[in-house]
């Protein structure tokens, strides 16, 4: 349970409902709001809506409440090559799964914005590939292992990876042209077999990595390759 906040005008809590986690109470002008699993659950795109009701209709109900959120798995291939998604920041509720599917959202050309749910434990093959308009993903600290390409083609222009990745697969940020910053915050670099993470990221100026492992990153297999791009995490 997220306790407790307090807003003067329910526009407000309406804005920032979203990122107070699920449930949650919150007051607004004295009123108390309960947000359960019973609760309806609400997304701001609305083809992700439509979608989300489409799979909700084949079993007959018309709404979606958290709980059922919470009772999905898996979600293969109700999102890939779906152009008219923008926005997904919602996707942070469905905390029944521990993987994002591979090419889950693959050629959502049009996805601006998502928040992955903290329970992912595994970003897998081609996830986010070719998603040109990415402009901002929040990778969660449950976060242990991102495969091959995952994602391959987007639009970010930096990207944080957790303290808990443990490994990291080939060709993961490949064909990121506006990429310009990464910053990796395990004391220990992932593993990874290569130098081909930044394969074609023409704009990638700066590694970040924790001073005190620095050297460590320079020396581990693969990233020596951005040896002269490193800088310490204290610099940013």
């Amino acid at each position: 349970m997220h306790y407790l906040r307090t807003f003067e005008f329910m526009g407000e809590y309406q804005k920032e409902k979203y990122s107070m986690g699920f449930p949650h109470i919150a007051a607004v002008s004295g009123t108390t709001i309960f947000l359960g699993e019973k609760s309806i659950f609400e997304v701001s795109d609305d083809v992700v809506k439509r979608i989300l009701l489409e799979k909700w209709n084949q079993v007959g109900s018309l709404k979606m409440t958290y709980g059922e959120i919470v009772a999905v798995r898996d979600i293969t291939g109700w999102f890939e090559g779906n152009t008219g998604i923008v926005d997904f920041k919602e996707y942070r509720y469905f905390e029944g799964m521990d993987y994002v599917p591979g090419r889950c959202f693959a050629n959502c050309t049009s996805l601006r914005s998502i928040i992955l749910p903290p329970t992912i434990t595994t970003i897998w093959d081609m996830a986010f590939g070719n998603t040109y308009s990415l402009e901002e993903v929040v990778i969660p600290e449950s976060v242990v292992h991102i495969k091959d390409n995952a994602f391959n083609s987007c639009g970010l222009t930096s990207v944080t990876v957790p303290k808990n990745v443990e490994d990291i697969g080939d060709y993961v940020w490949c064909h990121c042209h506006n990429l310009r910053e990464a910053t990796f915050e395990s004391v220990n670099p992932p593993k990874m077999n290569g130098g081909t993470l930044f394969s074609d990221c023409p704009n990638l100026t700066t590694v970040y990595v924790p001073g005190e492992s620095i050297d460590k990153y320079k020396r581990a297999r693969g990233w020596s390759y951005f040896a002269e791009k490193m800088k310490p995490i204290e610099e940013k």
